[in-house]
């Protein structure tokens, strides 16, 4: 239906506008409107000093009402509905309905109701263009909307013996009607009250001199009330403990005491008393006296009479804005966020009265911006968080009002920051797999940790608390490990690491030269095996001599001793000339070591004369099949004298770069 949505869109620019007038605007709530009949103005009377601070030309003959949003005053004239804007005080529209106008109310839904007496009709108004789209054939005598504005109530004014006294229900949604009768009397209600909570009507019944009390929500009559002669206006106090009634012929007012529906106080007032209306807090009722061209103020707590406001010519209709509590509304129905975040939101804060609206949230801040705007912030950390949110308006004078949005926190995937592993590892064996995660989010979750071995997406391992898992390889290879952290809220994250599981070295360690003892020092090359080499991993194990060293200096034995070959000498020095080839005719003259690159070295059976014998040192690669590899020494020693051990002094000179030639030894 676009009518109530461009009149919504209407009554928010004029509540802005109300906002942006400040204290012109903001005097309305202290503000009686009265319709002044004989010359066709609205009066606003201040009701802080009951003095006429303006006047509205051009309406005003009979009786008024607000609209739902205390926006706008509606006003009747003998022809039609005018439309007063409350924040200039300006009449906005004059909507031509029918003949004698007698009452105008307004439904939730934002149409505006007629009632055009002289016509015999109820007029439709749509406030978006403010013209005529519907009549009822109503024949009506008074007109008012139920307090929820779901219903209009119309008394009929039926013109055909024995004029039975009619009361219309109008249903806004469908413009359609039910009618039921009255149980008493032959004349039309002059006026229709309704208790705040909606449950009970109160009917004026002009000339049986009385007050009907009907049950809502049964169309039935439960209580009749006497009062003063020719009732003409009844209305109900907002904490609904009184009905006040004007009597038209009687110069009084009649106050109802709802709970027992019996007259409390009669108050005398001013001639012809047409209409009443009561103060924002409940505390002084005006009356319009028509005939007195005058309005008498009535003390509520004492029943009596403190002022009369003279106000000329005839006033009728008498309009106060009751408290209206404020309007707010969410310009996100929904807001998103993931944890971690701050969510936001704004909307708008509307209120009638102008009262300073204090602002409440159900979680997170709300800030009433003091513009007719609001803001809502909440730093979430958890999905738990997603709720209705409830921002809760307070005008300080009973009047609150809610407006609610969804939050909805999405949860965020925890940060893993690394998958690590204390490889490489000799396979068959294990190695420990650590993940480093955490909520990024900042948030409380708790971590779970599975691991996936073997990479083939089953996780085996977990979940679980810890962060870490033992993995098992039995064979050499490389192995990638999946790592998986959830936070139990849906966010699952996964990382990976390379396991590099090796193969098992040769062990070098328990290797020994064969021979390791050279006796006699004879001065020839001697092969020398390296033995004791094993593979764990299986398979066969090549042996590479990687360097000889010796802890004496090369050459330094190729001249003898005594009794040099028989070891019997002592330490007496002769000098003993070998041939060229200086032991043994193999034609290296210069080296004491070599086979370097070989599976086999070969060192010379020598030793000073001068020394305490001499040490060679054999380093060696072994290789497996695997193409693992360690590194060892072996030594192999040249003794002094027989049965005496040779001293290691360290591998100091290389025994495979020859020694400077020299004829007559060291």
């Amino acid at each position: 239906m676009q009518g109530p949505r461009r009149f919504a869109a209407r009554l928010v620019t004029l509540s802005l506008l109300a906002g942006v007038l400040g204290a012109g605007a903001a005097a309305a709530q202290a503000n009686a409107y009265v319709a002044l009949s004989g010359v066709t103005k609205v009066a606003v009377l201040d009701t802080a000093t009951n003095t006429v601070t303006a006047t509205i030309a051009g309406t005003g003959q009979r009786n008024l009402s607000f609209s739902r949003d205390g926006a706008f005053l509606y006003s009747v004239s003998f022809s039609g509905v005018q439309v007063i804007d409350l924040a200039t005080n300006t009449v906005i529209a004059n909507v031509p309905t029918g003949n004698i106008v007698t009452a105008v109310a307004q439904a939730n839904n934002g149409f505006i109701y007629a009632c055009n007496n002289g016509s015999g009709n109820v007029s439709v108004i749509d406030p978006a263009t403010y013209t005529v789209v519907s009549t009822l054939p109503l024949v009506c005598q008074t007109l008012a909307a139920t307090p929820d504005g779901t219903s209009i109530w119309v008394s009929e004014n039926i013109l055909v013996p024995p004029f039975p006294a009619t009361m219309a229900v109008i249903d806004p949604a469908t413009n359609t009607f039910t009618t039921f009768p009255l149980g008493h009397g032959t004349d039309a209600p002059q006026s229709i009250a309704f208790t705040p909570n909606g449950a009970f009507a109160y009917v004026a019944d002009g000339f049986d001199n009385r007050v009907a009390v009907i049950d809502t929500a049964t169309h039935t009559e439960v209580a009749t009330v006497a009062v003063g002669s020719r009732p003409a206006y009844v209305a109900i106090t907002a904490d609904g403990a009184a009905a006040y009634v004007a009597n038209l012929t009687a110069n009084s007012v009649s106050v109802i005491d709802t709970a027992t529906n019996t007259v409390t106080a009669t108050v005398p007032v001013g001639a012809f008393p047409r209409a009443l209306a009561f103060t924002r807090d409940g505390a002084s009722a005006y009356v319009s006296n028509f005939n007195g061209n005058s309005l008498s103020v009535i003390d509520t707590a004492t029943k009596t009479v403190t002022a009369t406001v003279p106000l000329s010519p005839l006033p009728w209709g008498i309009a106060i804005l009751p408290n209206i509590a404020p309007v707010l509304t969410s310009n996100n129905a929904s807001v998103a966020v993931n944890e971690g975040q701050t969510a936001a939101n704004t909307g708008t804060v509307k209120d009638a009265n102008h009262d300073t609206v204090a602002l409440t949230a159900s979680s997170g801040t709300v800030v009433n911006n003091g513009n007719g705007t609001w803001s809502w912030s909440f730093a979430v950390n958890d999905p738990a968080q997603s709720q209705t949110v409830t921002i809760t308006g307070n005008d300080g004078h009973g009047g609150v009002s809610t407006t609610t949005f969804a939050l909805v926190v999405g949860d965020v995937a925890p940060g893993i920051l690394s998958v690590t592993n204390n490889g490489p590892i000799i396979a068959p064996g294990s190695a420990v797999i650590t993940v480093n995660a955490a909520d990024t989010t900042g948030g409380n979750d708790t971590l779970a940790y599975s691991f996936d071995c073997n990479n083939d997406g089953i996780f085996e391992i977990g979940p679980q608390a810890a962060n870490n898992a033992v993995c098992t390889f039995a064979a050499p290879g490389t192995y990638t490990v999946n790592a998986k952290v959830t936070d139990g809220e849906g966010g699952v994250t996964t990382g990976s690491t390379v396991v590099t599981a090796n193969a098992a070295p040769p062990t070098c360690s328990l290797a020994v030269a064969s021979p390791n003892l050279l006796s006699p020092p004879n001065h020839k090359f001697v092969p020398i095996q390296i033995l004791g080499v094993t593979s764990p991993s299986g398979g066969t194990v090549a042996i590479t001599v990687t360097s000889i060293f010796q802890d004496e200096p090369v050459g330094s034995g190729k001249q003898g001793c005594d009794g040099e070959g028989d070891d019997h000498g002592d330490h007496a020095y002769f000098p003993l000339i070998f041939p060229s080839d200086e032991g043994g005719g193999d034609g290296d003259k210069r080296v004491d070591g070599k086979g370097v690159g070989t599976a086999t070295a070969s060192v010379r059976a020598e030793r000073s004369c001068r020394g305490d014998g001499r040490v060679y040192h054999i380093g060696f690669t072994a290789t497996n099949s695997l193409g693992v590899s360690c590194t060892g020494a072996v030594t192999v020693g040249v003794p002094r004298h027989k049965n005496v051990p040779p001293v290691d002094g360290g591998a100091l000179y290389d025994s495979t770069q020859a020694a400077p030639h020299h004829d007559h030894g060291d």
